[in-house]
């Protein structure tokens, strides 16, 4: 039975929730009023705004397996990689030590349109932390009853060995052959098999994590997935698709230190630095003719002549992305009023989006809009979009509130079902998925983990529901 769990401060949450909704009414005026250029006296503040989220977060663990809190929390990720993408190249104009106008991939970089970035930004962590903070007075916590998770682990091996197979049948001679090309074959069907080999590589490392946190005995299937799912990680680094290796890393390796093993500040740091750093050899090595193991090699020899600071590189394509959306909407495109939602919403279910939208209809990713602007019709390579854009494109500043706000609570949701749940291999999957996929939310569209969670949750309702009628 689901119980409602009243926060007894409630008028202490009640004065917070007001002083936040009425920085985002000042946040909203500022955006609508603010001069074109980048203001010391509007980023300075909303810097602040995001330090106290961080901060307060940073000194605030949970504890999920008794005994062992975490500071690896679905927020804290989060904010961790939106720091990065929306506020360092400011915080680094700020103290002197890069410019914002410098990128190695456009022309212009829409710095006139900093001050509005920065507050849309802000806004987006004030909606997102209340959602998170503040939907938590009704959580759901409820002690459910699973299916036994002992054939799990069979179902997993199946389902990736067959999607792996089937990958290495069709796209697998195109993406690790030549220079990098992305991840995008051009082909629904191929780009379906390699998301799926990778959503099932990331079950296999949650799976693995609640074995070692119940101390259970690994078997057979699950080694057997483990060194499919080992490969696969090597392959990514190849291939140069790092976006999808940090999340597959992030499942593996913040599911250790909250289930299994306490990790300390210092820990924490280290582990930064390493995926920085591993960012940008990989950023390198797939620029190469021809990729392989020596190129990555060559890359970590060669990183401080080619690489970029990160003010410079891949990140700051984002970072302008976020900006340039301002420029492109309203004044050269209405809001789409929920259309690019919608087709992002449809990919949960496989090739629906063909059904409903028109093949000579050039927009149907906030991507799309943005590379056409910055760019020009004619583009060979797509700049991507972020979190903030994707929203803003589709409903303005007013739904980045809502769909920020929303998407705080679902963080939420998950977290106090496995904080309630903490021996359940369901919940503890999927708190894994959310953790992964929240951490690189914010450099893509708002849909972008929808896929990952809807399927995860329809697999273990279809376990159970398989042994629900196996025991009738």
């Amino acid at each position: 039975m689901t119980i409602l769990n009243i926060n007894k401060s409630g008028s202490l949450n009640k004065v917070y929730l007001l002083l936040q909704l009425v920085m985002l009414s000042i946040l909203y005026i500022c955006f609508e009023l603010v001069p074109f250029g980048a203001s010391p006296y509007i980023i300075w503040p909303c810097l602040l705004i995001f330090y106290t989220y961080f901060i307060t977060s940073l000194m605030r663990p949970i504890h999920i397996v008794k005994g062992l809190p975490t500071i690896i929390k679905i927020d804290l990720l989060f904010m961790m990689f939106y720091f990065l993408l929306y506020y360092l190249p400011y915080q680094f104009w700020l103290l002197g030590f890069s410019e914002l106008g410098n990128s190695v991939f456009v022309s212009d970089t829409y710095v006139r349109y900093s001050n509005k970035a920065v507050l849309a930004s802000t806004a987006g962590i004030i909606s997102f932390m209340i959602g998170y903070r503040n939907i938590s007075i009704f959580q759901l916590v409820s002690v459910e009853r699973s299916a036994p998770d002992k054939y799990v682990t069979h179902f997993v091996f199946i389902f990736l060995f067959v999607f792996l197979l089937l990958f290495f049948l069709t796209g697998f001679s195109r993406m690790f052959s030549g220079a990098y090309g992305g991840s995008d074959t051009g082909s629904n069907t191929e780009n379906g098999i390699y998301f799926l080999v990778s959503h099932f590589v990331m079950i296999v490392f949650a799976v693995l994590i609640y074995f070692l946190s119940q101390k259970r005995k690994i078997n057979n299937f699950l080694k057997i997935s483990l060194a499919i799912s080992i490969l696969w990680c090597l392959l990514l680094l190849v291939l140069g698709d790092r976006n999808t290796f940090f999340i597959l890393a992030i499942v593996f390796g913040g599911g250790y230190f909250t289930f299994v093993k306490k990790i300390k500040y210092i820990g924490l740091i280290s582990a930064i630095f390493i995926a920085i750093s591993t960012y940008n050899i990989i950023e390198i090595s797939r620029n190469a003719d021809e990729r392989g193991i020596e190129a990555i090699t060559n890359a970590i020899t060669s990183t401080n002549e080619n690489s970029h600071s990160i003010t410079e590189g891949s990140f700051n394509n984002t970072t302008i992305t976020s900006r340039a959306v301002f420029s492109l909407v309203p004044d050269k495109h209405d809001f789409f009023l929920g259309k690019i939602k919608i087709i992002g919403f449809a990919g949960i279910v496989p090739f629906s989006r063909s059904l409903f939208v028109d093949k000579s209809d050039r927009y149907t990713t906030s991507a799309d809009i943005i590379t056409e602007g910055v760019l020009g019709p004619d583009s060979t390579w797509s700049l991507g979009s972020n979190i903030i854009s994707d929203i803003y494109v589709d409903f303005g500043f007013i739904g980045i509130f809502f769909l920020m706000l929303f998407m705080g609570g679902g963080a939420v949701f998950v977290q106090s079902k496995i904080i309630k749940n903490p021996n359940s291999m369901k919940w503890l999957v999927i708190y894994l998925i959310f953790l992964g996929l929240y951490a690189e939310a914010p450099r893509y569209s708002y849909d972008f983990a929808v896929r990952n969670i809807a399927w995860t949750i329809l697999l273990f309702w279809g376990y159970e529901m398989f042994f629900k009628h196996k025991a009738k």
